[in-house]
């Protein structure tokens, strides 16, 4: 797939979003609040239907704003085009379904959102598919799967919640050598970490409700990719109705503008925050790819830039009620089902983003009930852990 050639500095292009893509000279690009557009005569419907004409017409199957911000997060992450939806899920589902219409065999990581697991065991009898989960990380396995069958590879880049880093070039050759689709959620990482297209991906996902945004005040999803993928994906997004709505594009580029400065200041929070977990009596395991005891830390070293990320996973002793002391006791740190947000936020993946699948699935996957998820934000580090280390004391 050629690939747009990516400015050298990520914070640069990110605080110039949008100022590029629109028609008249404004600093910040407008919110095109409606949801139709009129067209001139009669004679031009055919060809503004079919996309020959590039007129928008109704907001579901696309709108300035929106697409502003699809365009936008895909020359963060170097694509050619991009596609926002309302959500993550929503911008999974039209990414799948686009795969998933010409083969019958996709194999994904087992290591995934869990919601993301729940939806690809439902589509895979509807639309006549067989998925094989695998490993992450273990590329034996995918190597194993992976067939000349295999229409689609779908994983994260950083998995949820153990942080696992697969290792990208490895799983792209395999693709390429079977033409099969590679398709990575980039959610955790964002393109500030890690750039997927550059090792060899065809197709990046994000929650844009998550580190692209950034503020907690949108829920987004976004897919970049080649024009073709992305006109596809475009048509998926317009048939099953799950299009990003022009306010909520125009908050999700204006929390992008920031994306570098937040990151590079949560990352940094969380490399402390982790160091100071790794030695502490009441962890009995830390999860962060820059400690050295990670098992994919020389991978991370490979594929992740300006530092390893805002999200950290720990366990303590005691499973299920010692965690709930813990969150009782944080003052500062709110539990709050989701991640990416400039506070600091914890959740139970157990309860929160993994209780759809079994209690054995889980536990195949290594999510204990003691297993604690900490999204990092911008706060004073100090403040950060010192409200963990109070609650720490209690349980």
């Amino acid at each position: 797939m050629r690939k747009k050639t990516q400015k050298k500095f990520i914070d640069t292009l990110a605080a110039r979003l949008g100022q590029t893509t629109q028609g008249h000279r404004t600093m910040v690009p407008p919110i095109y609040q409606s949801s139709v557009f009129p067209i001139d005569t009669l004679e031009e419907t055919d060809d503004i239907f079919e996309g020959i004409k590039g007129d928008y017409f109704y907001s579901r199957d696309g709108n300035p704003t929106s697409d502003v911000f699809g365009e936008s997060v895909a020359s963060l992450e170097g694509a050619e085009a991009g596609a926002a939806s309302s959500s993550g899920m929503g911008a999974t589902l039209a990414t799948l379904l686009v795969a998933m219409e010409s083969g019958t065999h996709l194999v994904a990581a087992r290591n995934l959102y869990g919601k993301a697991t729940v939806l690809l065991k439902s589509l895979a009898p509807v639309l006549g598919n067989n998925i094989e989960f695998v490993e992450a990380t273990d590329t034996k396995a995918w190597e194993k799967a992976i067939s000349k069958s295999t229409s689609a590879i779908f994983l994260e880049t950083e998995t949820n919640p153990l942080l696992r880093i697969p290792d990208l070039p490895k799983i792209a050759d395999l693709a390429k050598q079977s033409a099969s689709t590679f398709i990575v959620d980039n959610t955790f990482a964002s393109p500030f970490h890690i750039s997927p297209l550059n090792f060899g991906a065809d197709m990046v996902i994000h929650s844009a409700t998550k580190f692209l945004s950034g503020h907690g005040d949108v829920t987004a999803g976004v897919v970049v990719g080649s024009r073709d993928w992305i006109s596809r994906v475009k048509s998926k997004i317009s048939l099953v109705g799950v299009n990003l709505a022009p306010f909520e594009a125009w908050l999700a580029l204006r929390g992008s503008k920031t994306l570098a400065v937040r990151l590079a200041k949560s990352s940094a929070n969380a490399m402390k925050i982790a160091q100071y977990l790794n030695t502490h009596p009441k962890v009995t395991e830390a999860y962060y790819p820059g400690l050295d005891s990670h098992p994919d830390h020389e991978t991370a070293l490979k594929i992740m830039q300006n530092g390893f990320g805002s999200m950290i996973s720990f366990e303590i002793d005691g499973g299920i009620e010692k965690v709930g002391v813990l969150f009782k006791e944080l003052q500062q740190i709110r539990y709050a089902p989701s991640l990416g947000d400039v506070n600091t936020t914890i959740t139970h993946p157990a309860k929160t983003s993994h209780r759809g699948i079994s209690q054995s699935e889980r536990t195949l996957q290594g999510i204990q009930d003691g297993l604690i998820r900490l999204s990092v934000g911008i706060e004073n580090v100090s403040d950060i852990i010192t409200d963990i280390e109070c609650a720490l004391r209690k349980i």
